[in-house]
């Protein structure tokens, strides 16, 4: 941490709980990277260079930057009230993230995400096991919880209507997922670039999941794991399943919104729940904080910038 037994004697007045205190000194900690790289600690930062900070480090709901912001803000505070040389209120001035990190990490519809897609993968027309990776997102940018993803099977998606059902529930499937859907459900192979495969095709694993590969269908943090590899290529967006389904929830929202219906948020929308509809995890995310969330996604992506 850089300047550390400054950032500990903050931390050692405050006096709060070890569990609060880990938070906090992590919040420090998050910018380290950056003043090294300028040489210079956080409370002497001018605007700009705070502002840039905060773009980078801040996380994406409103409610954990309000957080980190408000803990960056009462170390700076501190300093200057300490009299440490060069300390200024350039974070005291910075209102929190700009849109730009929201663009680096959702998208705006389903044009956007498959933008973002076909920079990453292969071309669906390449029926290589990347289509399945497509499906994954598209799942995500529907609605689905992403345990039920690694349960689908033909069955579920219905073609004719692009809907995809779990269970007594629909979602919509865009248009734009259609061909990854496709080679999911009738490729009984992928191609394949693999120098240790004779053919230019490699097998399916047994199975009726569209989700399965060439060796079984894959464990959810495994899978996971894999598409943030596949995200880290220079120019990509940050893209996980959790921040693709926001998107698609508040593509909908905005969808409704532009035909009169007022944009409303079910307190439980993502949450993690079973077929059964048993939950299995709370997103502790509540109605208001999503529709702050919102309003802030339809300004970053569906407001005419000037």
């Amino acid at each position: 941490m850089y300047q550390e037994n400054l950032k500990n004697a903050f931390l050692a007045q405050r006096g709060n709980k070890p569990t609060t205190e880990t938070v906090e000194r992590r919040i420090l900690e998050s910018l380290s990277e950056i003043e090294e790289r300028l040489g210079a600690d956080a409370c002497t930062w001018d605007f700009d260079q705070a502002q840039s900070a905060i773009n980078q480090i801040c996380r994406l709901r409103r409610e954990s930057q309000s957080r980190q912001l408000l803990v960056l803000q009462e170390y700076v505070r501190w300093c200057i009230s300490q009299n440490i040389p060069g300390a200024r209120d350039g974070m005291l001035r910075v209102k929190g993230a700009n849109f730009d990190r929201m663009r680096e990490m959702l998208v705006s519809g389903p044009d956007d995400l498959q933008r973002c897609l076909d920079e990453v993968f292969s071309p669906e027309s390449t029926e290589d096991i990347t289509s399945i990776y497509r499906c994954y997102f598209w799942c995500g940018f529907a609605g689905l919880d992403e345990k039920d993803v690694f349960e689908l099977t033909a069955r579920n998606l219905d073609f004719l209507h692009l809907l995809i059902r779990v269970g007594e529930r629909t979602y919509p499937m865009y248009e734009q997922a259609v061909p990854a859907f496709r080679n999911a459900v009738m490729l009984t192979d992928f191609h394949t670039t693999d120098e240790r495969v004779l053919s230019s095709r490699k097998p399916r694993s047994e199975g009726v999941c569209i989700m399965r590969g060439t060796t079984g269908v894959p464990k959810v943090t495994t899978f996971r794991a894999m598409m943030s590899r596949a995200f880290r290529k220079d120019g990509a967006r940050e893209l996980t399943y959790k921040r693709v389904r926001m998107s698609g929830i508040f593509y909908e929202a905005w969808q409704s919104e532009l035909q009169g219906f007022a944009p409303s948020f079910a307190p439980d929308v993502l949450d993690s729940s079973s077929k059964s509809g048993e939950v299995r995890r709370k997103s502790g995310v509540t109605a208001r904080e999503l529709l702050s969330d919102y309003v802030r996604w339809k300004n970053a992506f569906h407001t005419e910038r000037g």
